[in-house]
């Protein structure tokens, strides 16, 4: 598959646009999901941890102060694709009753992680 040509400022930084970018000849994307329902205090974000992870996604999942839970993923559209569709996986005692999306600035970093509660 060819690479899609790009400006010099986007080939030396490896981002296409805000949040697209491209590692080893695949589009790598970044999307930001906020889930609400019981998603507090029954063990979401370890639940979103393990899939991500087991995705090979860069990101984070942290509480927000409202109740829900906001999610960072990045990676290949599809893998991506396929972690929005695990937030809807009710791990026990956990009830989402929506998840909102939208596209977002990669992470820093390669991995997967909890981040504090922004207070």
């Amino acid at each position: 598959m060819a690479r899609p040509r790009s400006s010099p400022s986007s080939a030396a930084t490896g981002f296409r646009g805000s949040h697209e970018r491209w590692t080893g000849g695949a589009a790598v994307i970044s999307k930001c999901f906020v889930v609400d329902g019981r998603v507090q205090g029954v063990g979401f974000r370890y639940f979103v941890v393990r899939e991500a992870q087991a995705l090979g996604l860069a990101g984070w999942v942290r509480n927000l102060p409202d109740g829900r839970v906001e999610v960072l993923g990045s990676g290949e559209p599809d893998v991506v694709s396929a972690l929005e569709g695990r937030l809807w996986e009710d791990p026990p005692h956990a009830k989402v009753s929506s998840v909102d999306v939208r596209e977002a600035e990669a992470p820093t970093y390669a991995e997967f992680r909890i981040l504090p509660t922004p207070w």
